[in-house]
């Protein structure tokens, strides 16, 4: 059970394929005065799944099986008294997650050959997400950021602090040397920097103790574009610059010693910076969609952007929080049928939401998500996209 959820935990959920795939969301209350009211929500859409699952899914006994990790909740004291605003539970016939969040999920449960992620995606896409890394020469810990969550992430490789990371030893006040690591010189064997060249020589630590963690980061954030705010003295923020090659790290940085900055003092210093750079970010890229709306850079026609979305060419997707397209979409044709609300088409067993079907094809992409009320579509239609290409 889990109290945070980050952009790997979305990408686990929308990697994940198969049959049956179970997701729950359901708004819960932190009072204990409500618990009943949380258990019997609870009990009502693990019943719900049940008769889902019997319809066509499996047998009743495999169903009361597959469901037995979730309905065993309804029963755990434990697991209620530690209660946010909101709880998602993913299940298959090999996994089961769990999430205590702090947003008010609609109730909502799905059966499909794939996680339903539309509910949770604005956790990501649209509250306070990023990183922020607190680096001093003696501490260094790279923390993931929600709107109201600070935790700290375990780099690979991620160095402790300098003096490991040089191998440093202090000889004096005068002179600083720091142990070879070479073969060719001996155990204990030293290199001073001598009286004219302490100021350079530090610095030079510093840039090599900093290019070790750029490394490490760097490595850990991949591709990820995730925003990167750093938390550390005024002096180091241009030497980190000068080694850093993560695209993410941010110009906004939030000054301190790291040594005595603690996580419940950074997370109010970072989160109005990421907060400000997400709606900035929204608000540019839904203006850009507007001023191209239905050209080769933009479109909000819904089976351009489905098409789009599975060819990996969204790179953002704003779709109606409310909106539900129902339809199939054939990979080998690249085609998406959809059918109107006033459809004679009969409805076939293989339908599904596209909307939601875009959401998760645009993510494995790594493309932007934002889930936004219909006023506030960059388009007039359920969905709405701007093209890599």
């Amino acid at each position: 059970m889990l109290d945070t959820f980050g952009r790997n935990e979305l990408d686990s959920l929308v990697a994940s394929e198969g049959s049956p795939h179970l997701s729950i969301y359901m708004p819960t209350h932190v009072a204990a005065i409500d618990t009943e009211q949380d258990v019997r929500r609870l009990k009502n859409l693990v019943q719900a799944a049940e008769e889902k699952l019997e319809e066509g899914w499996m047998r009743a006994a495999e169903a009361k099986e597959f469901l037995s990790p979730v309905a065993a909740l309804i029963h755990d004291r434990e697991f209620w008294s530690h209660r946010q605003n909101g709880l998602a539970i993913f299940r298959t016939q090999d996994q089961l997650k769990i999430y205590r969040l702090g947003v008010a999920f609609e109730e909502r449960m799905s059966i499909s050959r794939s996680f339903l992620v539309r509910p949770i995606v604005p956790l990501i896409h649209q509250g306070v997400h990023g990183f922020a890394l607190a680096l001093s020469q003696h501490r260094v810990t790279l923390y993931e950021i929600g709107e109201q969550w600070i935790q700290p992430v375990l780099v690979p490789g991620m160095p402790v602090n300098i003096e490991q990371t040089l191998n440093y030893t202090s000889v004096d006040r005068g002179q600083q040397a720091h142990t070879g690591s070479s073969a060719t010189q001996g155990k204990g064997s030293e290199v001073y920097h001598g009286q004219g060249g302490k100021a350079d020589a530090r610095i030079d630590d510093l840039r090599h103790f900093f290019r070790a963690v750029d490394e490490a980061v760097a490595a850990y954030l991949g591709d990820s574009k995730e925003p990167l705010i750093l938390a550390c003295v005024d002096s180091s923020v241009s030497i980190y610059r000068e080694v850093n090659s993560y695209s993410g790290l941010r110009h906004e940085f939030v000054a301190g010693n790291a040594d005595y900055l603690e996580p419940k003092e950074l997370l109010p210093k970072v989160a109005p910076i990421l907060e400000a750079e997400q709606t900035q970010r929204r608000e540019s890229v839904a203006h850009r969609i507007r001023e191209h709306l239905n050209t080769s850079v933009a479109s909000e026609k819904a089976n351009e952007v489905i098409r789009a979305a599975f060819q990996g060419r969204v790179h953002t997707l704003f779709f109606d929080e409310r909106a539900v397209v129902e339809g199939q979409f054939d990979p080998i044709l690249q085609s998406a049928v959809v059918y109107a609300d006033n459809s004679n088409v009969k409805v076939s067993p293989y339908n599904t939401d596209l909307v939601e079907r875009t959401v998760q094809q645009t993510l494995r992409h790594k493309g932007d998500v934002y889930s936004v009320p219909q006023a506030e579509m960059p388009g007039h239609g359920p969905l709405a996209a701007l093209f890599r290409y």
